[in-house]
């Protein structure tokens, strides 16, 4: 999903994506795509206690809240995983 669904009076995107969208103004002005992915990969792959899963279309079956978040999904080519 892109992130171009702000609504209302002035179309901004506010909170964690307007951080990252500054931060691409900043590291990259020239707009390029393979930088702006490089600014989203930083942002998940440095976070603390988030799995990226790159390249796996998944469905997600189960959101479990107890303590801790996971999320439980299908990928539709191999196998179940849990994150």
């Amino acid at each position: 999903m892109w992130i171009v669904g702000a609504r209302g009076d002035n179309l901004r995107e506010t909170g964690i994506i307007e951080e990252i969208e500054l931060e691409n103004v900043y590291r990259n002005p020239s707009k390029i795509y393979s930088i702006w992915d490089s600014i989203l990969y930083e942002k998940v792959r440095f976070q603390a206690n988030l799995t990226p899963l790159l390249t796996a279309p998944a469905w997600m079956r189960r959101w479990t809240v107890t303590g801790s978040s996971s999320v439980t999904g299908w990928q539709s080519t191999t196998q179940l995983f849990t994150g």
